[in-house]
C-alpha cells in the first residue's frame, strides 16, 4: 500500500484507521506512518474507496455502516492466511502409516519362518502371485506367457499396531498370513515401483467399470503382445470388490479393499534398513541369523525384529532397543 507517492509500508510501520460512516456520508480512512517510533503528521485520504486498493478494498457503502476497522502491523500479520505443510497434516493422521507391510504364509514347500529367512539370506522378495483384472482373462485362455508381466509382491499400508488383524482367519479370504515378514518405508517402496491398488467395485445396481477394463484385456490379447501393452502394465494394480445377491444362504461378495494393499510388480530388492516381524519367542533366533556369516544375510545385522502381535508402545520400545523385560508396567 502507497500514500502519497511515499515508499510501501511495512506492517510494524503501518497504523490505519478506517471508519465507514452512516448512509450518504463519505468513507474515510487515515493512514498514519510512524518511521522509527517517531510521530509525524498523519497523511490523510477521503473518498469512496482507500487509496491504492487495486481492488483489494471494494466500495464502502451503507451495508457496513457503524462498523469501525482498526489495522494495525501486528492484525495484518494475524490477517495473512498461515500456509500449513502437508507433511505436518501427514504426520498426525493415526489412520495413514509410513510403512508398507509384507506377510508371509506357509506353503506347500515353505513354511512362513523358512521364507522370512530365505528373503534375508537372498535380500529379495520374488513375485509368485498372478494378480489383477487380466488375471481370470489369462487363466481362461491358459496363456501363461503372459504371467510374468502380471505377477506382483503384495503389501499392506495397515499401520503397524493393527498389523495383527491381518493374521486374523477370515471367512472367504483364501490366504492365511503369519506374524513373519518385513516393513519397509513407503518412500522406499514408491522408488522401486511399488503402487496402491485400485479397487473396482462390481455390486449390483451400476455400471461396472471392469467391463471397459476386461475389454481392453481382450484388445490386448488379440494383438498377441500382451505383455507389450499399455494396459498389461495397469492391470496388476486393478482390484474387484462387490457384494453380490445370496447363494446358498451366505452373501457372495468379495470386499478386501479395507486390507488397503499396494503391489510391485516383479521381485523386490529388500533395503537394509527395514523392521523384521516374527512371533516373540523367535525374536533372539532372527537376531543370531542376521548376525551370522554362514547365513549371507550380515546385510540386515541393524534389522530390529518385533512380534506383530504387540501393543504400538511395545513395539516403539523394541525399536528405540529398550529391553522388553524393561516394557511391561507390572
Amino acid at each position: 500500500m502507497e500514500c502519497g507517492g511515499s515508499p510501501p509500508l511495512s506492517p510494524r510501520r503501518l497504523a490505519a484507521v478506517c471508519t465507514v460512516p452512516t448512509s450518504g456520508q463519505r468513507a474515510f480512512c487515515s493512514v498514519e506512518s510512524r518511521p522509527n517510533g517517531a510521530g509525524k503528521p498523519a497523511q490523510r485520504h477521503s473518498g469512496s474507496k482507500l487509496p491504492h486498493s487495486k481492488g483489494v478494498g471494494s466500495d464502502l457503502t451503507s451495508k457496513h455502516s457503524d462498523r469501525h476497522f482498526r489495522i494495525t502491523g501486528q492484525n495484518i500479520k494475524r490477517m495473512e492466511k498461515k500456509r500449513v505443510d502437508v507433511r505436518d497434516v501427514l504426520r498426525r493422521r493415526s489412520d495413514l502409516s509410513t510403512f508398507l507391510v509384507y506377510l508371509t504364509r506357509d506353503g506347500e514347500k515353505e513354511t512362513a519362518k523358512g521364507r522370512l529367512k530365505a528373503i534375508l539370506r537372498t535380500g529379495r522378495v520374488e513375485a509368485r502371485s498372478i494378480l489383477g483384472q487380466a488375471k481370470l482373462a489369462l487363466d481362461t485362455r491358459g496363456d501363461k506367457d503372459c504371467y510374468d508381466s502380471q505377477k506382483c509382491v503384495c503389501f499392506t499400508e495397515t499401520p503397524v499396531e493393527y498389523v495383527n488383524l491381518m493374521l486374523q482367519e477370515l471367512d472367504g479370504r483364501q490366504c492365511q498370513f503369519k506374524p513373519c515378514g518385513i516393513a519397509i518405508t513407503k518412500m522406499q517402496g514408491r522408488k522401486t515401483g511399488i503402487n496402491p491398488v485400485w479397487y473396482v467395485d462390481m455390486t449390483p445396481g451400476h455400471e461396472w467399470l471392469t467391463n471397459n477394463l476386461d475389454r481392453l484385456v481382450s484388445q490386448a490379447l488379440q494383438t498377441g503382445k500382451f505383455n507389450q501393452s499399455d494396459v498389461a502394465a495397469i492391470t496388476p494394480f486393478i482390484e474387484q470388490m462387490g457384494t453380490w445377491p445370496k447363494q446358498n444362504s451366505k452373501p457372495d461378495q468379495k470386499e478386501f479393499w479395507w486390507e488397503r494393499e499396494w503391489r510391485k510388480v516383479g521381485d523386490l530388492d529388500v533395503p537394509c534398513h527395514c523392521i523384521g516381524f516374527c512371533p516373540e519367542d523367535e525374536i533372539e533366533e532372527f537376531e543370531k541369523y542376521v548376525q551370522d556369516e554362514k547365513t549371507n544375510s550380515k546385510k540386515y545385522s541393524r534389522v530390529r525384529f518385533v512380534d506383530p502381535q504387540w501393543s504400538l508402545e511395545q513395539i516403539i520400545a523394541c525399536l528405540a532397543g529398550i529391553p522388553r523385560t524393561s516394557v511391561d508396567l507390572v
